[in-house]
């Protein structure tokens, strides 16, 4: 189940896990070596943050229409380029309008279906658009009109909590490469 926790909810549960919290003595502990041990958990937890959005499974994570907050720009001979939002982290599937399903596969630049599209003819009489995706911004080959109505993507919240399935919390004192 997804669960919201706050990044001071987080940063208790890290600490338990590293087995940085003792019982509290009444007493005060100041340090003066130049670390700030605090701000050095909460990078640390944000960047296991960052990682767990890029590479966990989809369903365990908050997915959120990012349609509103992405820009389109139409090209020329059936093309449009799609400018992710700066909260998306990975495109699962974007739909335009007069469209009866959703675009799943997104492929790499040089790809086979990137090198077919790049010909206007076959962008033309193509039966249904592609998606070539290449760092912020989205190719759709093919494309003959329509809004953007959905662009389906795990994604920072907009709130500054972190929201994920309470399964992936083990992985929270895990070293990430």
């Amino acid at each position: 189940m997804i669960r919201e926790y706050s990044e001071d909810e987080m940063l208790r549960i890290w600490r338990m896990k590293a087995g940085m919290l003792v019982a509290d003595c009444g007493c005060m502990v100041d340090r003066y070596d130049g670390y700030d041990v605090e701000a050095m958990l909460r990078v640390d937890l944000r960047r296991w943050y960052a990682n767990l959005l890029q590479r966990a499974p989809s369903n365990l994570l908050p997915i959120e229409n990012l349609a509103s907050e992405a820009e389109c720009f139409i090209g020329d001979n059936y093309s449009l380029r799609v400018e992710l939002p700066e909260r998306g982290v990975r495109v699962l599937g974007m739909k335009f309008a007069g469209m009866d399903r959703e675009i799943l596969d997104f492929h790499r630049p040089g790809s086979y279906y990137d090198i077919m599209y790049k010909n206007a003819t076959v962008r033309m009489h193509s039966i249904e658009p592609i998606a070539v995706i290449s760092g912020r911004s989205v190719d759709v080959l093919g494309y003959e009109g329509g809004a953007l109505e959905t662009l389906r993507m795990v994604a920072w919240p907009a709130d500054g909590k972190y929201r994920f399935d309470e399964s992936l919390l083990p992985s929270l004192t895990e070293e990430t490469a």
